[in-house]
């Protein structure tokens, strides 16, 4: 296992492979890592050692998709560390406020039809009702969590499904009015409070690499990719 991408013989399609730190791996195995690679994310299920496909058979590409996706996974295996973050309820809301201002700010300027929203809000409510909104929203709360460099417990992270969920159907809401050509302010936005990061290990503050610069590195590598709405879906649903 090298930190250079790794050709398969057969195929020709390039791999991220990484042994699982000896000191985590009977605490992760098992457990799922959001990576991102070229202009989105594949989930990956930890073991003795890690495989991802990089998903190009491009040298140059793949060197530029390993060395995002093997920051992420360094930051997971840190946050591993360091204990999964029990996020509160200010906290949720919080970060439910930084999907809200993501999705509703992107879309603002051009809305596009109203009829749209109509369609997106029925989703959000099909979702819900089917019991899918991890499906739905899911990847949302995993690049958000990417973002501020947290790995958080199963019942924080079933919480946060639920309030991003809540914040993306009160953005869209607040998009449909813009389309409308109604652009009075959304008078719930102040129900978010300031998102105020936990107080990290000082270890952590010791990487080269912080999580947001992580993220954008990855933003701006995908910017000029096949899929230009993929950056915004990390926070709300295709048009």
């Amino acid at each position: 296992m090298t930190a250079r991408p790794w050709k398969h013989p057969k195929t020709g399609t390039y791999y991220l492979r990484q042994r699982t730190p000896l000191d985590l791996v009977a605490r992760v195995k098992g457990q799922s890592v959001a990576l991102p690679v070229g202009d989105g994310f594949i989930t990956v299920r930890v073991g003795s050692a890690i495989q991802a496909s990089l998903q190009t058979k491009d040298t140059s590409e793949a060197r530029s998709r390993h060395a995002v996706a093997d920051g992420a996974l360094k930051r997971f295996w840190q946050a591993q560390r360091s204990g999964p973050t029990r996020l509160n309820q200010r906290q949720i809301t919080a970060l439910g406020g930084l999907a809200y201002q993501q999705w509703a700010r992107s879309m603002a300027d051009e809305p596009g039809p109203s009829e749209a929203y109509i369609e997106i809000l029925r989703l959000h409510a099909e979702a819900r009702s089917a019991g899918k909104l991890e499906q739905w929203v899911g990847p949302s709360v995993d690049a958000m969590l990417l973002k501020e460099g947290l790995v958080v417990d199963e019942e924080s992270h079933t919480r946060l499904v639920e309030a991003v969920d809540q914040a993306l159907v009160q953005a869209n809401q607040l998009l449909f009015r813009n389309a409308e050509g109604d652009y009075r302010p959304d008078p719930d936005v102040a129900r978010f409070p300031a998102w105020q990061a936990p107080q990290k290990a000082p270890d952590m503050a010791q990487e080269t690499i912080t999580a947001g610069a992580l993220f954008d590195r990855w933003a701006a590598y995908s910017a000029d990719k096949k899929a230009p709405n993929t950056i915004k879906l990390c926070f709300g649903v295709q048009l």
